[in-house]
């Protein structure tokens, strides 16, 4: 066969082809979203080297947005001209977007627009065959439906609007995964070894669960490329919480009834209920980004709606404690990426290769850890040092530390503006008291919450297990690094905390049997009589079973504390936390501690000897269940204190 007969070989799914400048907020917004989906997207200026016309040509869908600016132009109108040539030669797909536009004045050439077409051609050489081309291509593309029509209020609902129509549109054996898709294949195979594990005569449902930017629509999409080809009907849907639950069952409706009029052959399509035709066909349908149940429900995705061997896929933010009752068989909970894999990603996103400069071999580990294994992280902060020198790596990175970058910030908010009112409080306490507890055990993080208020602690904690923003490792609490940065800056957001301002110039740490009567009385006196503001516990910290909220976020606010360390301070574990805490605080922040050794030597305190160290031991043989794994962390927390220069205060 002659290759001049040959149809080119597509290289983009989509050209955008517009009057809009590439940075306008619906051009950038629309290409970021197709992009999203992963098709292979070209817009003017993204490009800069290739040769439109050429482009054009192996382009499987162009979206013309239509402006006033368009009739300005013969550049856009020659642009034009070459889409419908290829939209009638090639069966290319073409769709209308009108922005800010009435499409009668496009198809008519007429108002405004004809206004400015006619002085557009009035100023170049009279060519009847050009001029009739212009006025032929836009008539034609403006009469093609659906239309879309974005203004400035409802861009982002169209945008999900086109991207469902576009994705329907094409065809295409394989989706655009990512330009570095590190990580992704082992994942992949995963998901295929659990579906092949699975009885393979019904219909399969299975959830790909994870926190927001982990990857779990980078997952489906490179699955729905290896396994495609064994169905007979499939369909990535994109994005289901940015779309108006009506328009995507209407969607979905249609597109089933299209593949049943074309694969079912033999099934009646002419009968009412053509919807019994798709239980012949074997399915591969993927939704994106489900956010609950309700939105399975009122769409027409059921497992007794497809036909055998079929396979439904979600991705979600969100496990469910009854995954079965929504007809889910399995949930595969997405992988944080692992040390060599964050390496090879942050590589190829800042240097464009698999392996790192040496040279920068401690900025890469800073931002790794700080990432925290998460891919748009590492895209993110990879892309942003390339091409950079080790000065500006370092002003970079320290700027995402203060403040996580745009695309960061967005996604992850979104997943915790998710949640409901009470969980979201709940989790924005965790954040800002993280350093307190991250680590600590999920009963004593219930305890701790339900005394400050927080009745339905236990339930809400559950409820961030399911919306990924928090779990438990051997009981234990984790979050994620970036998670906690977010958490802790709306916190202090909304509860209008500036970190320069501080509710506490002092705050007092002591064991209030032996000490409370005499000593802090008068020390407490003292402190407010010069106007200094203290924090002093009035209940006492050896009679409550936890720390208080109100405590511990004392301890997080103060500027400076104040240890008053007895000889039996160490027989109390909350006092023992309650230093823990406070020597991890100075570490990271600019709080100084001030030790006043009681009745006893420093030497006790760094060597924990004498009464001192003989109150530590008996609280080890005394609560060996309730202390387990903390004797180290204490042990190092007194060593620490007991080296800082304090006040000795000798028995009178």
């Amino acid at each position: 066969m002659s290759s001049q007969n040959q149809e080119p070989q597509f290289i983009y799914d989509v050209y955008i082809s517009s009057g809009l400048q590439f940075l306008h907020p619906f051009i950038s917004g629309l290409y970021d979203a197709l992009k999203g989906v992963g098709l292979h997207v070209l817009a003017d200026r993204t490009e800069p080297k290739t040769n439109i016309s050429d482009a054009i040509e192996r382009c499987r869908v162009s979206i013309i947005v239509f402006t006033i600016a368009y009739a300005e132009s013969t550049l856009y109108l020659q642009e034009l001209v070459k889409i419908m040539e290829c939209h009638r030669r090639k069966v290319q797909k073409v769709v209308p977007v009108f922005y800010c536009l009435d499409p009668s004045e496009v198809c008519n050439l007429s108002g405004h627009f004809g206004e400015i077409l006619s002085r557009t051609l009035q100023g170049i050489p009279r060519d009847e065959n050009r001029m009739l081309s212009y006025g032929t291509a836009l008539r034609q593309a403006a009469s093609i439906l659906p239309r879309f029509l974005p203004d400035i209020c409802n861009n982002r609902k169209v945008m999900s609007h086109i991207v469902g129509h576009v994705t329907s549109l094409i065809d295409s054996k394989k989706l655009f995964i990512a330009k570095h898709p590190v990580g992704v294949d082992s994942r992949v195979q995963d998901l295929i070894q659990l579906l092949n594990n699975q009885k393979a005569d019904g219909v399969l449902i299975i959830a790909i669960w994870g926190m927001a930017g982990i990857g779990k629509t980078t997952i489906a999409k490179a699955l729905y490329n290896q396994i495609s080809h064994n169905f007979e009907v499939k369909k990535f849907v994109p994005d289901i919480q940015d779309r108006e639950e009506d328009y995507l069952r209407r969607e979905l409706l249609l597109f089933f009834r299209d593949q049943v009029k074309r694969k079912a052959h033999n099934f009646d399509s002419t009968r009412k209920l053509w919807w019994e035709g798709v239980r012949c066909l074997k399915v591969l349908l993927i939704l994106d980004n489900v956010r609950s149940e309700r939105e399975l429900e009122v769409l027409p995705v059921t497992r007794e709606g497809f036909g055998p061997g079929s396979i439904i896929i979600i991705t979600t933010r969100t496990k469910h404690d009854r995954p079965h009752a929504i007809g889910v068989n399995h949930i595969y909970r997405v992988k944080e990426m692992d040390y060599n894999e964050c390496v090879e990603l942050f590589s190829w996103s800042a240097f464009n290769k698999a392996t790192p400069e040496r040279s920068f071999s401690g900025l890469i580990n800073y931002a790794i850890e700080y990432s925290d294994g998460l891919p748009l992280a590492l895209v993110c902060v990879g892309s942003a040092v390339s091409e950079k020198g080790i000065e500006e790596w370092e002003n970079v990175l320290d700027s995402f530390k203060r403040f996580p970058f745009q695309d960061v910030w967005q996604v992850l908010k979104e997943n915790i503006d998710s949640v409901g009112s009470e969980e979201k409080k709940i989790f924005l306490e965790l954040a800002y008291l993280r350093h307190l507890f991250i680590g600590m055990n999920r009963n004593d993080i219930s305890q701790i919450l339900q005394e400050a208020g927080h009745y339905a602690a236990t339930i809400a904690i559950k409820g961030l297990e399911e919306h990924s923003l928090v779990w438990f490792d051997e009981d234990k609490l984790c979050m994620n690094r970036l998670l906690q940065e977010i958490g802790r800056e709306m916190y202090m957001k909304e509860s209008s905390i500036e970190p320069q301002q501080r509710p506490y110039d002092v705050f007092l740490s002591f064991r209030g049997k032996e000490t409370r009567s005499k000593f802090i009385s008068h020390l407490y006196a003292s402190l407010e009589n010069a106007g200094i503001y203290v924090f002093k516990d009035e209940n006492g910290l050896a009679r409550g079973e936890n720390l208080s909220i109100s405590l511990l976020k004392a301890i997080g606010e103060s500027k400076t504390y104040i240890i008053i360390l007895s000889p039996n301070y160490a027989f109390s574990r909350w006092c023992l936390q309650e230093l823990e805490d406070i020597m991890i605080f100075c570490k990271n922040k600019t709080q100084k501690v001030l030790p006043v050794f009681y009745h006893i030597d420093p030497s006790e305190v760094r060597n924990q000897t004498g009464k001192f160290g003989q109150a530590f031991d008996n609280l080890m043989r005394r609560y060996p269940d309730k202390i387990r794994g903390k004797e180290q962390s204490w042990r190092k927390a007194l060593r620490e204190v007991g080296c800082i220069a304090g006040l000795v205060i000798r028995k009178s």
